[in-house]
């Protein structure tokens, strides 16, 4: 009898563990923030939250799984899992929280798929233990509207917080052909990357060439607190004389605070535009006059005096030259010939 109840508590001990890692199965959740069923204007931030968690043990994704969400931006941000630890009808259960951003870029329904999500849990107790299962969300469907006034996502900002700054470099109006001056854009966002910020249209004007660089972007994640930063540059380069009106810009965005569109406007700059000094003092801009000898001063007498004195020197030396060769007085030295090495 003692034989029976020793090798019943040895098989209790081995398989009890067992037991429990098969039974206590993760828990897995996925929302939105804001809720899949209120309204969601096209380019706003929309939370996908996923938590998973863990009975007597803790539960985390050690992959983050990639999705395509048509009509829609999807981003990851970085640093942004953080634990859990929640009691669900007596138990405990720890886990992980992890989130994608998606950005809607289009009006109408918005569908989220299913992910199938790996999740590992690493049991508590004195021999640790993991188990790890792929569970597979529910889709989720969304609507996302333009906002009031809006007809088209096409330039459009939706955020929080949105700053903008414009400098010129260098800060002068008066310049000259074949000059260039820089204009800046710096634009900074809160909630959202640098990718969703649309470029700006830098429109041609006469008289000036336009040299478009490609955009710096930064981003920093504070917390999960994201702020992006987007700079523009252009050069333009002035090619002709006159007054040159370089165009404002506007800028407009969706203030989610106050739910409202809002403009910025940056103002353009007018510029004097003047022949350069290289270019007024080139000969081939200077008109034909013809010259008249009442021009000539002394000392040009002079000059042109020497150099026709000089001309008739020279050619009379090679003349000489050419008549002693020809007629044999100066002998002209053979090719090939070389003189011998010890004479």
């Amino acid at each position: 009898m003692n034989r029976y109840l020793l090798l019943l508590i040895v098989a209790s001990a081995v398989l009890l563990p067992q037991y429990n890692v098969d039974a206590a199965k993760p828990v897995v959740r996925i929302k939105t923030d804001p809720a899949s069923d209120e309204p969601v204007v096209v380019g706003q931030r929309v939370r996908l939250i996923l938590d998973v968690l863990g009975q007597d043990g803790w539960a985390n994704v050690p992959k983050l799984p990639t999705f395509d969400v048509p009509g829609a931006i999807v981003y990851v941000p970085e640093g942004q899992a953080t634990r859990l630890n929640e009691t669900i009808q007596g138990d405990a259960y720890t886990g992980q929280r992890n989130e994608w951003w998606i950005y809607p870029q289009r009006s109408g329904p918005i569908m989220i798929p299913r992910i199938d999500v790996e999740v590992k849990v690493k049991f508590f107790g004195a021999k640790t233990q993991t188990g790890s299962e792929t569970i597979g969300t529910k889709p989720i469907k969304m609507k996302a509207a333009f906002p009031e006034g809006v007809s088209s996502s096409t330039g459009l900002v939706v955020t929080d917080q949105f700053q903008v700054k414009q400098t010129w470099e260098p800060s002068r109006t008066e310049v000259s052909v074949g000059d260039g001056v820089v204009r800046s854009i710096e634009r900074k966002i809160g909630g959202a990357p640098a990718l969703v910020l649309p470029d700006i249209l830098f429109a041609d004007v006469d008289g000036v060439t336009v040299y478009r660089k490609a955009p710096e972007f930064q981003e920093s994640n504070n917390r999960s607190e994201l702020t992006s930063a987007r700079q523009d540059r252009v050069t333009y380069v002035f090619t002709e004389p006159g007054t040159v009106d370089l165009p404002s810009i506007q800028l407009t965005w969706w203030n989610l605070q106050k739910g409202e569109l809002e403009t910025e406007m940056l103002s353009g700059q007018m510029f004097l535009v003047t022949e350069s000094a290289a270019t007024e003092a080139s000969p081939l801009n200077a008109p034909f006059r013809p010259i008249n000898s009442s021009q000539f001063s002394n000392l040009q007498w002079w000059a042109f005096a020497v150099l026709l004195a000089a001309t008739i020197l020279i050619a009379g030396h090679r003349g000489r030259k050419y008549l002693r060769t020809a007629c044999g007085l100066e002998k002209t030295p053979e090719t090939g010939s070389l003189p011998p090495l010890n004479p």
